[in-house]
């Protein structure tokens, strides 16, 4: 009984190590990254906007110019959604690393605003 029980947690630890090892990513799937972080700011900057905001803020020209800003068409956007699709495991590894570039700028602009605020408190 022992063995069995020792041979299954040995199986699970493989698994687990298997789940857990990363997808190497590429440059088109670095660009993707980039791009979606932001087309997932932008949508979060229109979501939290006030109704007199959203009336001069057209989404469709936001994210024409973020595309643009990119050097990256929506076509080829949604080709490299597609691929994602079909491959969850990249999908998956991207969606963790465009949280992570979220994360890092949203840290960048809070120590900003600390800086900022520190700074006009300080006696000079």
């Amino acid at each position: 009984m022992k063995p069995l029980i020792v041979l299954a947690l040995i199986a699970s630890g493989l698994w687990a190590c298997g789940c857990a090892q990363k997808v190497k990513l590429d440059a088109s799937d670095q660009k993707f990254i980039a791009v979606y972080a932001d087309v997932l700011a932008l949508q979060g900057s229109y979501a939290t906007a006030n109704d007199s905001l959203k009336k001069f803020f057209n989404k469709s020209d936001s994210l024409s110019a973020l595309f643009a800003a990119h050097a990256y068409s929506p076509q080829e956007f949604g080709e490299q959604f597609e691929r994602y699709r079909n491959d969850p495991k990249r999908w998956q590894e991207v969606q963790m690393r465009a949280i992570q570039l979220l994360e890092e700028r949203r840290n960048i602009i809070l120590q900003e605003k600390q800086d900022s605020t520190l700074g006009k408190f300080q006696v000079r």
